[in-house]
């Protein structure tokens, strides 16, 4: 069947000289001889109202059946220009253009802002509907008691997917051949419906999708929307097949990374927990200027990431080497009966930034060695590039499978020469056997046009957009998706820039969403929730470097931390996210106790660094139940009281929040503060194993009972400690650099205020306690310190809340004037397994926080 002709095109089979005029005058005869198709003056189709509307009619405006024809055609399909069909007249007249993509705007909205000069398709029922339906796992309208859709009978697909209003019953199940596969097959399965697990969906919450037959099994879904290339075969991974048979292992199986984004879920029923995805979401509405990542993307599609299917005994599959690209045996897995399901479908990807060829090949083993899946050869890095030789080398020496990208300056590489030549090493590459090539969306179309021909089956094309100043609304990262899948790519790359960290959402809303495997990446510090968090919303792939600071890109983490850090391999559609929310916040070592804490009793989440520039901007935009719990720490922890829903009384009475947790019942964010246990009992711990046991009161009282604590900081963890002081007894004084506001705490707890200035002056008896609450002192600034060292003489006890040196200058002078030192690092544990239990629920491990915190 031909396709639509674009507007404006020639050639076209529709006349638009048939107009269709009122017919408001007619008698009742002239309509119903209209309706049988018995009307006069030339040739005329019968309107069949409970008949689905004649397609061919539908895109012409002629039927060659005639009034034989057993099929709708309505009277007021509107004028036919150019192959595009009009809405039905008036301004808001959107054109049908059924061979080319849905326009997702219209169907999350029912409104285009592009009208009839809108490029894509605008289904006639599609938009703004909002009636429940059930869908069958081909992804169309299960509505018993309609008739059957006679074109899904006979085809298997319907062009109108889930905005069609007849049935579409699911297909009987067919056997399928038997072919020599280290695939077994699901023959034995029934076929599942969305009627077995009570999938109902709102509609249109879905495109209209498609489904690709496999040989493994039943049809693979498409995601909705998607429209498959020429001779494309998600199943299709050769180079896999070669090196598992090559190894004799003929029964292992997996589904391959290159379907990461096609394959069907696993049924609801054999989850152990409903998987967490981007339907807990809310689209804002279109005429909104924010883009929020929360609870209010409720009309989103939904679309579960999902997981490739482990089948292989564990015997077999542990033989299986870590480093292959297609099998990410380092992945945690999970029993479903006979079954395990591998949570992480994600890739790690290693730059390699070498000088020279060797160096390249030597990078490409370390990369194995950390743990990574592939390799991007970054040949703009080179000094001295032969291609042809060059290329062979590294592609039959690599351990890994290979990326190559020949960066130009214009995109942020560092080549410079000719653009043809630079292009030409790229098909060369792809000749020799590379596994992946990147290349610039300006040139894409072109370049990948020129090697249709040629293009190896097991090959994928990534086609590339870097933003290195912001990161666009969702409307034009939806645009630039589309058009990168137009040009001809396999693969869909997006990299942005993070002003605010709030940017990364509009990502995950792309790679949530995304029609083709994607790569959406923030980059910058404010962007590394991106980079880790891939796998939770649909990435294809993430990069690690090899080493600190040597990047391919701003906020690269290493393939260490992303493994042994962040527990990588762990994180799933369903894992949920907590973090650390400051300003600075790079040097928290938050995230190494609690994933350490989380993979001990096997909690499913991860704990992440969050730079946070405004707080209520932040919880507002990440009000998902996804986003489970935070700590705080400077300069956020007086802000989170204002926006926590409830507050425990302590933290009322302190005035500032340190950790807050989402309830999973009603979304509120619970307030609470640790700081204050955590600094009291590490300063009373110090006291009580003093050299000197008489000078310590006994146990029923505090040892802090009596004694005056000078507290330098009227911030949070300020507020925290002087107040705990307060409850134990103590003589509090607040110094602080800011008169007023240590004014305004000391009348708030009783106490006495100070100006920082007059701290060396201040020494009213000996035998004090002093308590550091700044980030004075802090990394990098290890030679700050907030009081000189002669005035430490008049100190029994010195802490510092800063941990980031263990031992600041403070401590270590305080210790040179004979004081007992506390480290900040007492508190921070101590802190931190309060933080867990609230967290988790669970016990909090705390012989293990006390292990990793011995070695830093």
């Amino acid at each position: 069947m031909e396709r639509y002709g674009r507007a404006g095109e020639e050639g076209s089979r529709s006349d638009p000289s048939v107009e269709w005029s009122s017919h408001g005058g007619e008698t009742r005869v002239e309509a119903s001889m209209w309706r049988l198709g018995l009307s006069g003056g030339g040739e005329a189709y019968p309107e069949r109202s409970n008949e689905p509307d004649c397609i061919y009619y539908l895109r012409t405006g002629v039927c060659g059946y005639g009034s034989r024809c057993r099929f709708n055609h309505p009277r007021d399909r509107g004028a036919v220009v150019g192959g595009v069909r009009g809405g039905g007249g008036g301004d808001g007249a959107l054109p049908e253009r059924m061979g080319q993509p849905v326009c997702q705007h219209f169907m999350r909205t029912g409104t285009c802002k592009y009208g009839a000069s809108c490029k894509y398709h605008h289904p006639r029922q599609g938009g703004g509907s909002v009636a429940p339906v059930s869908l069958s796992y081909l992804g169309y309208p299960l509505r018993p008691g309609e008739k059957e859709c006679s074109y899904y009978m006979r085809t298997g697909q319907c062009k109108f997917g889930l905005t069609c209003r007849f049935n579409h019953p699911v297909p009987q199940p067919q056997q399928q051949p038997q072919t020599q596969t280290i695939y077994p097959t699901f023959q034995s399965q029934p076929m599942p419906s969305s009627q077995q697990y009570g999938l109902v969906l709102t509609r249109p919450s879905l495109l209209p999708g498609s489904y690709l037959p496999s040989p493994y099994g039943p049809p693979m879904v498409l995601p909705p929307g998607m429209v498959t290339y020429p001779n494309w075969n998600p199943y299709q991974n050769l180079k896999f097949w070669k090196r598992v048979e090559k190894a004799g292992d003929s029964m292992a199986s997996t589904f391959s990374t290159n379907a990461r984004l096609t394959n069907p879920p696993p049924p609801r029923h054999l989850l152990s927990t409903p998987p967490t995805s981007v339907a807990n979401l809310r689209l804002p509405s279109a005429r909104s200027k924010s883009n929020l990542f929360s609870a209010e993307f409720s009309s989103l599609q939904i679309r579960t990431v999902p997981v490739p299917v482990v089948f292989s005994d564990q015997l077999r599959r542990q033989s299986m080497k870590p480093s292959n690209v297609y099998v990410a045996s380092d992945s945690m897995e999970t029993e479903m009966g006979s079954q395990k399901l591998a949570k992480n479908p994600s890739l790690i990807c290693a730059p390699v930034m070498g000088d020279s060829v060797d160096e390249m090949v030597t990078e490409t083993c370390k990369a194995q060695e950390l743990g990574a899946d592939l390799v991007e050869i970054r040949l703009d890095c080179l000094k001295q590039f032969n291609p042809l030789e060059d290329l062979k080398i590294i592609i039959q020496k690599s351990p890994l499978p290979t990326l190559f990208t020949y960066r130009p300056k214009w995109e942020g590489g560092q080549y410079e020469g000719d653009e043809k030549e630079r292009l030409d090493a790229l098909r060369l590459a792809m000749e020799l056997g590379a596994d992946y090539i990147d290349v610039e969306l300006q040139v894409a179309e072109e370049f990948i046009k020129s090697i249709k021909e040629k293009k190896p089956e097991n090959f994928r094309a990534i086609v590339s957009s870097h933003n290195y100043q912001s990161t666009p609304s969702v409307e034009d990262l939806n645009d630039l998706a589309l058009r990168i899948q137009q040009s001809g790519a396999d693969i869909v790359k997006i990299a942005t820039t993070a002003v605010d960290i709030t940017d990364v959402s509009r990502m995950f809303h792309i790679t949530s969403n995304a029609q083709v495997p994607t790569i959406g990446l923030v980059m910058g510090e404010r962007g590394l929730m991106s980079r880790i968090l891939c796998s939770k919303f649909g990435g294809y792939l993430t990069f690690g470097t090899l080493e600190s600071g040597k990047v391919s890109a701003p906020g690269q983490p290493t393939i260490k931390e992303l493994l042994d850090l962040y527990n990588f391999r762990r994180i799933g559609p369903d894992t949920r996210v907590y973090g650390i929310i400051g300003k600075p916040v790079s040097h928290s070592k938050s995230p190494i106790v609690h994933n350490q804490a989380f993979k001990s009793v096997d909690f499913n989440g991860v704990y992440v660094h969050l730079l946070v520039d405004d707080l209520a901007s932040f919880l507002k935009t990440y009000s998902s139940s996804d986003f489970a719990g935070f700590s705080c720490t400077i300069p956020h922890k007086e802000d989170a009281l204002k926006c926590c829903d409830e507050v425990d009384p302590l933290a009322k009475s302190i005035g500032a929040v340190s950790t807050m947790l989402r309830r999973q019942s009603d979304g509120k964010l619970l307030g609470y503060n640790t700081d204050c246990i955590g600094s009291i009992s590490a300063i009373e711990g110090g006291l009580r194993s003093s050299s000197n046991p008489s000078s310590v009161p006994s146990s029923s009282s505090s040892p802090l009972a009596g004694k005056t604590v000078v507290v330098i900081g009227a911030g949070g963890a300020g507020k925290a400690l002087a107040y705990g002081a307060k409850e134990k007894g103590a003589k509090v004084v607040i110094a602080n650099r800011t008169y007023e506001r240590a004014v305004k705490l000391a009348e708030a707890i009783g106490g006495r205020a100070l100006s920082l200035t007059d701290l060396d002056n201040f020494h009213p008896e000996d035998g004090m306690v002093l308590a550091n609450t700044t980030s004075m002192g802090m990394q990098p600034n290890v030679d700050e310190t907030p009081i000189s060292k002669d005035a430490l003489k008049h100190y029994s006890l010195v802490f510092d809340a800063v941990y980031t040196p263990r031992i600041t200058r403070l401590l270590r002078e305080a210790e040179e004037c004979g004081a007992i030192t506390v480290s900040g690092s007492e508190m921070f544990v101590r802190q931190a397994y309060e933080q867990f239990e609230i967290f988790t629920g669970l016990p909090a491990p705390k012989e293990l926080y006390w292990q990793i915190m011995s070695k830093y």
